[in-house]
């Protein structure tokens, strides 16, 4: 009689033991394909738009600073210009991307975990807009790329202050 319960109380350990292993490793896998389907694309875009503001602070002389023909540009200075082109344009890319390829995006935009995907969108159209316009040519392009980079703080909700002149009573005169 003993040994019966003792057999029944250790079959009854084991399957506790065994149930707690098998649901621990389910909700261990579960996490990490939430982890790596929705958080970690929902970071990248966060990330990206870290990025794209930097970007625009960054470059802003290559996009609002006249140029006049590329020929008279050394071969130094038209790369750095192509280079921040490309950036641009490369952040751009993954900006749309992570409005495309995250699952339920409409569900993590009604939790405000994502921006509208038409802003995102719309900044990612805008993107490729300011990297057309490096080296800016003309008075109409410097205009362009201004207009570009308002859209797409517009778009992304990023604040950027603006240029501001100090007065000579502060102890300086220049921008900020």
């Amino acid at each position: 009689m003993r040994y019966n319960t003792w057999a029944k109380s250790m079959t009854q350990a084991v399957i506790t033991a065994v149930l707690t292993v098998a649901i621990g490793t389910l909700v261990f896998v579960l996490g990490q394909m939430v982890l790596v389907l929705f958080i970690e694309r929902i970071r990248l875009q966060a990330r990206t738009i870290e990025e794209i503001a930097e970007a625009i602070v960054q470059h802003a002389p290559e996009y609002s600073t006249l140029i006049m023909r590329d020929e008279s540009l050394p071969t130094e200075e038209h790369e750095r210009l192509m280079n921040a082109s490309d950036e641009i344009r490369r952040l751009s890319a993954r900006l749309r991307a992570s409005a495309v390829t995250l699952r339920y995006y409409q569900f993590f935009q009604a939790l405000r975990l994502v921006l509208p995907k038409s802003h995102v969108i719309k900044a990612s159209s805008s993107l490729i807009g300011l990297s057309n316009v490096i080296p800016p040519r003309d008075q109409f392009m410097i205009s362009d790329g201004r207009k570009f980079r308002e859209e797409i703080e517009e778009y992304l909700d990023i604040k950027i202050p603006k240029p501001q002149t100090l007065s000579s009573k502060e102890g300086s005169v220049g921008h900020l």
